[in-house]
């Protein structure tokens, strides 16, 4: 199946956006999607890109990547901005996914939908995936600081914003 049937152009605002759900020829991107969430979380929130490259490759010994990115307008030739993007674990022993990443590059205007955009096409691809594979997806967790422990100081976003994002 070519990548480009898993991929759609959707208006945000008057911005074309391209989703594109990764396969493992897709490694350069990949790589600039991680250096996108490098700049705005901590080096020891973030897994080194070996070990993403091998998820999204299959050759990692337990686990695979689920991996969506948000390409923004361009030149006609060249890269398109990386504008977000999700990337879901996906833990073969246990068959539950660990809701990694929703990224959004931090020069994008908030409230405009594409969080819920990325949200939505990951679950879409998460879908095909257990189709294609025949695989069963027995839980998706996701990980949070509780916002009556940590301040937004101490995280890279609010807490309290976290938990109200992942409330759909």
């Amino acid at each position: 199946q070519d990548r480009r049937a898993a991929v759609a152009s959707r208006p945000m605002s008057s911005t074309a956006v391209e989703l594109v759900e990764l396969q493992p020829h897709d490694l350069p991107l990949l790589r600039r999607l991680s250096d996108s969430i490098r700049r705005v979380f901590g080096e020891d929130e973030v897994d080194d890109i070996e070990t993403w490259e091998a998820e999204l490759e299959g050759s990692h010994r337990s686990c695979r990547l689920v991996c969506i990115v948000a390409l923004g307008p361009g030149p006609e030739s060249g890269e398109r901005p990386v504008l977000g993007g999700a990337l879901w674990e996906y833990f073969l022993e246990s068959n539950c996914f660990l809701y990694t990443y929703l990224f959004i590059d931090p020069d994008v205007p908030r409230g405009q939908g594409l969080g819920r955009l990325i949200a939505n096409e990951m679950w879409a691809a998460v879908r095909r995936r257990d189709i294609r594979e025949g695989r069963q997806n027995r839980g998706v967790f996701v990980e949070m600081h509780d916002p009556a422990r940590n301040s937004d100081e101490d995280d890279s976003m609010d807490p309290v914003e976290r938990v109200r994002m992942f409330q759909h």
